[in-house]
């Protein structure tokens, strides 16, 4: 009997202190004479946990289990890491568990990336049959959450959400992955799923990403104190962190940095962004919201909202469309509409749109004038900007819209951007009118308004309509509600007469007044006697060529010969006509053929009105040997030939007289005359691609000098002169061994290495004028010499 009550008293002294009433029972029973079979049979009638238990010590004491059963409600999870123990869990009734191992009267169990421990006495043995959702190769990530509230776990592996433990409050957990709303972890040896909602996710310094699980996370820019509000972002919206401040994130937000509080998020992979920034940059370009807008990302096709932005913050765009910014948010790619955003501006923007109709006014008056309206949504160019007004181009003036209700935009959409600018008359409206663009498929729509009673440039025309510019783009205006004063192409120049400077100067002011945009002239000097030394300027393009005439006093057909040349491609221009198979309007517009009629102005008038149209006529009878008559004389009023006097060969011109004469005295040095000082600077001032200096009598064309034998300059130089002796049927004159110097096209070729050609227009006459009668098979022969050379130039405007 007392050996029996050993191994009985043995066995109960490794039950928990849950049983240590048995020991009690037992004695009692002793004492009443009771025995073990008794006691066993109280185990089965009255205390079945205890025997379960007492059969699961047996049992592992016997033969080690991996696997337990919960046989109460809710079945206590401790951490023992600490002093108390911490209580981070429960499972759940009738559920199975692995365990990996036992402490004492305790389960040892995987519990996230810890071990976590179960009672025994809550237990039975089990075999792990009826778990679904073991856990396998899934190992753990570094995502660690925390419970907002008690939150349980479950086992989906059924197909349904089958709770099988739960998480206490503020109880840390390492996850093995996640989901849009569910966190996956593992929980005695088995995986199970928690909804986000109910946690927080902490994060490491190496975490990248982030998902909203407010509905409105706030957006912090804590450059300020207080920290000002910026931005909010969208719940279960995922986004880019940059890194961490304290309980903040920090993202990109602008052109600086936001942070969004770390309890309105958790841990995510990035996974669901499709508009993810690659390598788009920031432009200088700030706008600010007029009211909270939100932030649209279009990945999808459609336009989906992942944050907003408030009233009043400023923001720094990528770039513009025509309808929305581009911008980024934490990493991603978004846009904005613009119709609610102010942008500023910067001097270097060139285009703008408009939000609401803004009105155009001319400040060359006080009051400021209304001259027009621009209209809601469509798009202009600027020229400039004065204070708070952007300055546009408004026919031949500049207007200024108020920068209100307007934004700044990259590049232009509109399809009619200004393609004239030659004016070919004047338009007064009747009422205020509509100005239409007709680039839309078969529509015309309405891109601007001028005010009643405003005279506009025309620059084009149609049976029933005109064309302007407006802001950078043409429009145009029905002829019914307008008046109009159209520019009539004239024929200015009489090329048949003896041309004089006062005959000169009267058409070129006509012609300029004619053909305002065409033609432009000025002067580039004073001859000795104080003439104005005139250019004329024919075209708008930047090739430019050179052409001048009456360097020599009784060479001035030349004069008309270049004068009629004007007259008749400008008319052609307006016409928008062909001479010699050349589209004048279409080569002027890029070409600019630039004129000197009349070098020797005084010389000029001096054979044709004598002696006293000079400033001291004893003078110039003087070095004529005492004759009036001038007719042969080719200097200038000081007797210096302008032909003599350019820095090419000028110390060894041949035939020189040494004195002041009527021709061939080529001065004391180079450049001494005004009129060749005047020609010389002005050619400097150019790049001219091609020269002529138009001479009378000989019908030959000079094309070389001191060109080298083999080059490019002299093979260009040659081809071009065959190509006008063609057209003329003058001769070319071929180098000799000893070139004399000092003209013009030699120092031009020397020193711009560049063709130059003296074309001598007539058949030799003497010493004396090319006769009138002349005239009209000169015109014949040349009357389309410049429009060939400025083909030719601009063909080869980058080879030279």
């Amino acid at each position: 009997m007392k050996k029996q009550l050993r191994k009985i008293l043995i066995t109960l002294g490794v039950l928990c202190s849950f049983f240590s009433f048995l020991s009690i029972s037992y004695a009692n029973d002793i004492e009443q004479g009771g025995n073990i079979d008794e006691l066993e049979y109280k185990f089965d009638a009255g205390e079945a946990e205890t025997k379960e238990y007492s059969a699961y010590a047996t049992n592992m004491s016997e033969e080690y289990s991996n696997y337990f059963q919960v046989t109460v409600e809710e079945a206590t999870v401790y951490d023992i890491r600490s002093n108390p123990y911490k209580r981070v869990g429960e499972l759940v009734k009738s559920q199975e568990y692995e365990r990996v191992g036992e402490s004492g009267n305790y389960h040892k169990i995987k519990y996230g990336d810890y071990y976590g421990y179960v009672h025994k006495t809550n237990t039975r043995v089990s075999k792990g049959t009826t778990i679904e959702n073991k856990r396998k190769n899934e190992k753990n990530s570094t995502i660690v959450i925390k419970a907002k509230k008690q939150v349980t776990v479950y086992d989906n592996s059924s197909g349904s959400f089958i709770p099988f433990g739960t998480i206490s409050k503020d109880t840390r957990y390492t996850v093995i992955s996640g989901s849009e709303n569910w966190w996956k972890i593992s929980l005695g040896g088995r995986i199970g799923y928690i909804h986000k909602s109910a946690v927080l996710a902490e994060f490491t310094k190496d975490d990248r990403y982030f998902q909203v699980t407010v509905e409105n996370a706030v957006v912090y820019d804590i450059r300020s104190n207080p920290y000002e509000r910026v931005g909010v972002l969208v719940k279960g919206q995922e986004y880019e962190r940059v890194g961490e401040s304290g309980s903040y994130h920090k993202i990109k937000y602008g052109d600086y940095y936001g942070y969004v509080h770390k309890t309105n998020t958790h841990v995510s992979k990035g996974t669901t962004i499709k508009n993810k920034r690659e390598n788009e940059k920031n432009s200088n370009r700030v706008i600010k919201t007029k009211k909270e807008l939100a932030i649209y990302d279009n990945s999808s096709g459609s336009f989906i909202p992942f944050g907003t932005i408030p009233k009043d913050t400023k923001y720094t765009v990528i770039t513009g469309s025509k309808n929305w910014w581009k911008v980024v948010l934490a990493g991603r790619i978004g846009y904005i509409h613009k119709s609610a955003t102010s942008a500023e501006f910067r001097k270097d923007d060139r285009y703008f749109q408009v939000t609401e109709n803004a009105v155009v006014y001319d400040i060359r008056s006080n009051p400021y004038e209304r001259v027009g309206l621009l209209v809601k949504d469509q798009e202009y160019e600027r020229v400039g900007e004065s204070g708070n007004y952007h300055k546009i181009k408004f026919g031949t003036y500049y207007g200024y819209v108020h920068k209100t209700n307007t934004i700044p935009i990259t590049n232009s959409n509109f399809g009619n951007t200004s393609r004239k600018d030659f004016i070919i008359g004047t338009l007064i409206t009747k009422d205020k009118v509509s100005v239409y663009d007709n680039t839309g498929v078969g529509s015309y729509k309405v891109f601007a308004l001028i005010e009643e009673g405003k005279e506009i440039p025309v620059v084009g025309q149609t049976e029933n309509w005109v064309e302007v510019n407006i802001s950078g783009r043409y429009g145009l205006i029905h002829k019914s509600v307008i008046s109009t004063e159209m520019l009539t192409p004239k024929n200015l120049v009489n090329p048949n007469q003896e041309y004089s400077y006062k005959d000169m100067e009267r058409d070129i002011s006509e012609l300029e007044a004619n053909y305002q945009g065409l033609i432009t002239t000025t002067s580039i000097g004073k001859s000795v006697n104080g003439r104005n030394l005139y250019t004329v300027k024919l075209g708008r393009g930047d090739t430019e060529i050179f052409l001048n005439g009456a360097h020599h006093a009784r060479e001035w057909l030349t004069t008309n010969l270049l004068m009629e040349m004007i007259d008749t491609y400008s008319q052609a221009y307006i016409n928008n006509s062909q001479i010699d198979g050349y589209d004048v309007r279409d080569l002027l517009n890029k070409v600019s053929i630039w004129f000197v009629p009349m070098v020797n102005p005084d010389g000029v008038t001096l054979v044709q009105e004598g002696a006293y149209s000079t400033n001291n006529p004893q003078k110039v009878i003087e070095i004529n040997n005492g004759s009036t008559d001038f007719s042969r004389w080719k200097a200038n009023v000081r007797g210096v030939d302008l032909n003599r006097q350019y820095p090419a060969g000028w110390e060894t011109i041949k035939y020189n007289r040494t004195e002041p004469s009527y021709m061939n005295h080529k001065g004391d040095a180079p450049l001494t005359e005004p009129e060749t000082k005047a020609i010389y600077d002005f050619t400097l001032d150019h790049d001219f691609k091609t020269a002529v200096a138009y001479h009378s009598s000989g019908e030959i064309l000079f094309w070389d000098y001191k060109l080298k034998d083999g080059s490019e300059s002299k093979a260009t130089s040659r081809n071009l002169a065959d190509m006008i002796s063609d057209k003329t049927g003058y001769s070319l004159v071929m180098p000799g061994p000893n070139q004399s110097g000092g003209g013009f096209t030699d120092w031009f070729m020397h020193s711009q290495n560049k063709p130059a050609f003296t074309p001598e227009i007539s058949p030799p006459v003497g010493e004396r004028p090319v006769p009138l009668s002349n005239f009209s098979s000169i015109w014949n022969q040349n009357h389309s010499i410049g429009l060939m050379l400025a083909e030719e130039a601009y063909r080869n405007r980058n080879n030279r």
